[in-house]
């Protein structure tokens, strides 16, 4: 089994939902899992579906290294900002995935 397919199953785990009913819930045939156990490579817009439904980083559902590594909170600086600014730009750094694509949607 692939890395994707063993992180797919244990954030399936940590959501207390089966495979098959995950693919279903994106859109997917009750059969996507099953490939995915034999092998079968899920596509980028797969991928970033899951990762979204998961609230994760496609890099982490796949196991794969960030090309380059994104600003942490910890890293970014937030002197330059009004405190309502700061606070806002903090909750923002430290939302899930699904959150941050929401909020770009929205710009």
């Amino acid at each position: 089994m692939s890395t994707f397919y063993d992180n797919y199953i244990k954030l399936c785990a940590v959501h207390d939902k089966s495979p098959t009913a995950v693919s279903k819930e994106i859109g997917l045939s009750n059969a996507a899992a099953s490939g995915w156990k034999n092998g079968k490579k899920p596509s980028a817009v797969t991928k970033q579906k899951l990762a979204d439904y998961f609230g994760v980083t496609v890099e982490e559902l796949t196991g794969e290294e960030q090309k380059e590594k994104p600003s942490t909170p910890e890293t970014v600086s937030l002197s330059g900002l009004s405190p309502e600014d700061a606070e806002l730009v903090q909750k923002i750094l430290n939302a899930s995935e699904a959150k941050k694509n929401a909020i770009r949607e929205l710009l």
